[in-house]
């Protein structure tokens, strides 16, 4: 981690909320983006940074690209938003905001509902929000 992160958490907190959150999830990438926000909320103002690296096998939790979207989008400066744009097109992420509706990642690769209205990250995040997304579904079923 950087100082960002540092300026508002001491080392030994940020590694016991780590392995908190590893008790419940083993998504490092999310882990690390929900440590960022909080930072973000407890008044960090400095850059942030933050790689969590497990040391194990790995091969249980390889993905495509993946982009986990931050408030990016609702950013009031629009040379901010355009470095997120450009840098999310530079890694293959197309278009915006296409974020899978069940878990709000984003990956390269996504899966299109049937409705072309929304998006998912994975056929169990389609399964899983299948229900929710059919009732409040706009369109008229044959």
């Amino acid at each position: 981690a950087c100082d960002g992160i540092f300026d508002v958490y001491e080392n030994n907190n940020l590694k016991n909320e780590i392995t908190q959150r590893l008790e419940t999830t083993s998504d490092l990438g999310q882990i690390a983006f929900e440590i960022v926000q909080k930072a973000l909320e407890r008044g960090s103002q400095d850059n942030m940074t933050l790689m969590i690296i497990a040391l194990r096998d790995g091969t249980d939790s390889v993905s495509p690209n993946e982009l986990t979207l931050g408030n990016f989008l609702n950013e009031q400066d629009s040379r901010v938003r355009e470095n997120y744009l450009n840098f999310a097109s530079s890694h293959g992420f197309q278009s915006f905001p296409n974020a899978c509706v069940a878990c709000g990642k984003l990956f390269s690769d996504m899966i299109k509902c049937e409705c072309e209205k929304v998006f998912y990250c994975s056929s169990a995040c389609q399964e899983k929000n299948v229900c929710q997304h059919e009732t409040n579904t706009t369109h008229e079923s044959n």
